[in-house]
């Protein structure tokens, strides 16, 4: 969460207190009307979402695209392995019970 955060605003977007403040006012909006719905949502991406976000506004160029483009990389590593695991984990751990 923090360390994900400081990389964001730091070496992504480089954030502002007024891009900070739009951010995280972004994110605490987009978590309340996600979760009236029911859908479940992982609060470290919406935040980093509002970060990038907040941080486009700024000049794209500016943003530093390698280390988004791991940000994203590692997001979609980190579902599908996740996936992939509770998958066999579930299927392991049912035929022993």
């Amino acid at each position: 969460g923090k360390m994900i955060a400081e990389v964001v605003g730091e070496k992504i977007v480089g954030l502002s207190q007024m891009k900070t403040l739009s951010a995280m006012l972004a994110s605490a909006i987009i978590t309340a009307i996600l979760t009236v719905i029911s859908v479940p949502v992982s609060l470290t991406q919406v935040v980093i979402g509002g970060m990038v976000g907040a941080g486009l506004s700024r000049r794209p160029s500016v943003t530093n695209r390698r280390e988004l483009g791991v940000l994203f990389a590692g997001w979609a590593l980190v579902t599908v392995s996740s996936a992939g695991l509770a998958f066999f984990l579930s299927l392991i751990l049912t035929r022993l019970v």
